[in-house]
């Protein structure tokens, strides 16, 4: 982070579209999401001139009628930040807040009230996910 570089993240710690076996497998749509993302925003801040923005994403998948594959859709949300000195209460309603926006850029329609959103959308195979 510190070099400028991009580091994407499943806060949940697994995703939708999984060929190996999660805790996933009970059929909720989503795991709670855990606040490692927000401890390496600030490890990386430390340095009193990184700054780093948390950008929520959300993937929506639609099955292909008809074929072996899927649609997915990526949303992009607004980016959130963290002070390195932020307490606890502060850190725990940023990952409530990267949820919400996680699981609302994620549904198949356009998230309304979400902010500015990007998306972007491509196909692939059961063989092009993994």
């Amino acid at each position: 982070l510190r070099a400028g570089q991009t580091l994407v993240m499943f806060p949940e710690g697994y995703p939708t579209i999984e060929p190996y076996p999660s805790p996933k497998d009970d059929g909720r749509d989503f795991l709670p999401f855990e606040p490692g993302m927000i401890k390496l925003a600030q490890l990386a801040q430390r340095d009193g001139v990184t700054r780093v923005a948390i950008v929520p994403a959300g993937f929506a998948y639609t099955r292909l009628p008809g074929r072996d594959g899927w649609r997915v859709t990526l949303r992009y949300g607004e980016p959130h930040t963290i002070t390195t000195r932020a307490r606890p209460g502060e850190v725990a309603a940023l990952v409530a807040r990267v949820e919400a926006d996680v699981r609302a850029l994620s549904r198949p329609e356009t998230p309304s009230g979400s902010g500015p959103i990007t998306t972007v959308t491509g196909q692939s195979t059961p063989a092009e996910a993994r």
